[in-house]
């Protein structure tokens, strides 16, 4: 009889942890600020996605992004577009931008470009010296490109997270 009131009781905790847990982090979420899409967060690192069915095209199946902080003023950033198929033409866009809170935006940091020719899948990643003491976020753009069909593109990015 004991184990059963514990096991009930167990059940009763782990319920009520269900319903108010979500609360909790929605209250906790809505102090954050967000600036063009991006939350500030002190997160440890970011991902984001294309993954819903609205941004895929006939050829374009998603795209992500990533940040992760490193270490003292450093940052490790992340990206990839992913085909339907292999396509003639697939690339990823990535910027690094930094929160300026002076103009409540982003701005640029750094950018580049990885593009491969007959594939289904192209990725970039590099290991960036920043100035502490900001939020920083990626954004990317994903493109791919198949025959004479126009280009399809679509983007994703990170929250922003501090970096010290």
């Amino acid at each position: 009889m004991k184990k059963r009131i514990i096991s009930i009781a167990a059940v009763f905790s782990f319920l009520i942890c269900m319903v108010v847990a979500p609360e909790i982090n929605a209250e906790a979420s809505e102090n954050l600020k967000i600036v063009d899409g991006s939350y500030l967060t002190t997160d440890e690192s970011s991902t984001g996605t294309t993954s819903s069915k609205a941004t895929r095209g006939v050829h374009l199946m998603d795209g992500e992004c990533s940040i992760t902080n490193a270490g003292i003023g450093r940052i490790y950033t992340y990206a990839a577009t992913t085909a339907n198929h292999e396509v003639d033409y697939i690339k990823v866009i990535i910027y690094v931008e930094r929160y300026l809170e002076d103009v409540d935006a982003w701005g640029h940091v750094d950018a580049w470009v990885e593009v491969t020719d007959n594939d289904y899948y192209v990725a970039t990643s590099k290991s960036l010296e920043v100035e502490p003491g900001y939020y920083y976020r990626v954004r990317a753009e994903h493109v791919v490109q198949e025959g004479d069909d126009p280009p399809e593109e679509t983007f994703s990015f990170t929250d922003g997270i501090w970096v010290s």
